[in-house]
């Protein structure tokens, strides 16, 4: 649904209202606006034969024609910065759903599902002088396309009001379909969303009702002061529980989140996964650099690995050292002057090839899997066994074994694949277990002399 609240309506609506944020139609009407303008609207639409929703920028609407075929059209920006008019309407598209400002997902819908400003060329979310560029470099856009509407259809067509003709509307005995949110006795219409001073729950006037379509006991409506608002039919007298019902959260939305993670389970998208990008051709493919800049790492309570996180090193090490996996593998096997025979090197190819996997077709945020975790400190613990290999060959026995300290660069001296963290890390691990061993082989020693002390005459 597109609509502007508070000035004069520009409408897609729906003809089944699911009223949980976001809609699949089999039917559009349309409620044009009397200035072709709108506040410009993000939105997520889903396009007929495709299972992945695109977001779009809407910048104006347009007046339809009598051809019913111009009904829906807008100039959109899309997230690799094109700027067209399309229909937003079907057949041409099979769902949509209008953002809030935060520009939030519909609840269901996860955000590897959805292609946006953020996946696409431009990287980002148009900002306040962006917006006032999209909207100059449209105007033109929207004047060439509503000259095609006028002419196609030979001028404007009214505005259509009620329901679809010849629509299914699934009318039951309690609720039958009329022309717009028709009355019935011993039920009521209430408002199922809030919109601006309307809240949930409260009667719908439906003496201010100009237009709308219903569906069953469903229905939208758009009133005389211009504002548009969704509608249930309930009995009369479950008013006071429907309120109730409303107004306060079922207990797994009021239940705190797990402690620690960046999403709790039933709060948002799956933190383990990227959205899904596609090459070319069509399969799914996503550069490492991408996946690797894209990668965090939240703070998880239950962390279940010891020791600082190394799998967003790891990839970034990737990018800069060959740009892939297999790349840098294949350097690293030169450098060390290995064969597939010597021992950990096969295993090390098959770590590489496994994170090449789950960066470029699985397309997994690695630095918030436990499992590529542990493959990363397994991979860096074999290029540690090997590591005098590259080391040793430099060697000199002269200061310059020493350069790396005064340059500063011993976090990355010989360029191996492990992680400077994760090096201090076993350090400093190193040394507590060194401490424990020595205060208990002194123990041992004290018990040892306290003994051979009491044996004596």
């Amino acid at each position: 649904m597109v609509f502007e609240l508070g000035h004069s309506v520009s409408v897609l609506v729906t003809g089944s209202l699911a009223l949980i944020g976001w809609w699949r139609p089999e039917r559009t009407i349309y409620f044009p606006a009397a200035d072709n303008h709108c506040h410009c609207k993000f939105c997520l639409v889903l396009y007929a034969g495709e299972r992945k929703w695109h977001e779009r920028y809407i910048i104006a609407t347009t007046t339809p024609s009598s051809d019913l075929r111009s009904i829906g059209f807008c100039v959109v920006a899309t997230p690799d910065g094109d700027i067209y008019g399309e229909s937003l309407a079907v057949p041409n598209i099979k769902g949509i759903a209008v953002l809030p400002e935060d520009r939030s997902a519909p609840p269901g819908l996860l955000r590897r599902n959805i292609y946006r400003f953020e996946d696409g060329d431009a990287g980002h979310a148009p900002d306040a002088g962006e917006i006032a560029h999209l909207r100059g470099a449209a105007s033109q856009e929207r004047v060439d396309l509503q000259k095609e509407i006028n002419e196609q259809g030979g001028g404007s067509a009214p505005p259509v009001i009620g329901p679809v003709a010849g629509a299914d509307a699934g009318a039951t005995p309690a609720a039958p379909t009329g022309p717009v949110l028709a009355p019935a006795a011993g039920f009521v219409w209430v408002v199922a969303a809030t919109e601006g001073a309307r809240a949930r729950g409260s009667l719908v006037p439906l003496n201010q009702v100009v237009g709308g379509y219903q569906a069953g006991t469903k229905g939208v409506a758009g009133l005389a002061d211009g504002s548009v608002i969704f509608a249930e039919l309930i009995p009369s007298h479950e008013l006071q529980t429907y309120v109730i019902g409303q107004t306060q959260p079922p207990p797994a939305a009021a239940a705190s989140p797990p402690s620690g993670g960046a999403i709790g389970a039933g709060i948002g998208d799956d933190a383990r996964t990227l959205a899904v990008r596609y090459g070319t051709d069509g399969k799914r493919r996503r550069e490492v650099r991408d996946g690797v800049e894209l990668a965090s790492e939240s703070a998880w309570g239950d962390w279940p690995i010891k020791g600082p996180r190394t799998a967003k090193w790891v990839g970034q090490y990737f990018v800069t050292n060959g740009g892939g996996p297999l790349t840098m593998h294949n350097t690293w096997k030169v450098n060390c002057k290995l064969q597939p025979s010597d021992n950990g090197v096969l295993e090390h190819e098959a770590l590489c090839k496994m994170l090449e996997l789950a960066i470029e077709y699985d397309q997994l945020n690695i630095g918030e899997l436990a499992s590529i975790e542990l493959a990363c400190r397994r991979l860096q613990m074999i290029q540690y066994r090997w590591s005098e290999r590259i080391l040793g060959a430099v060697s000199s026995g002269t200061i310059d074994d020493e350069s790396h300290f005064f340059l500063g660069v011993d976090p990355t001296r010989g360029n191996l694949c492990i992680c400077p963290a994760l090096n201090s890390w076993l350090g400093e691990e190193l040394h507590k277990e060194s401490q424990a061993n020595k205060e208990q082989r002194k123990a041992r020693e004290e018990r040892a002399l306290l003994r051979a002390g009491k044996n004596k005459p």
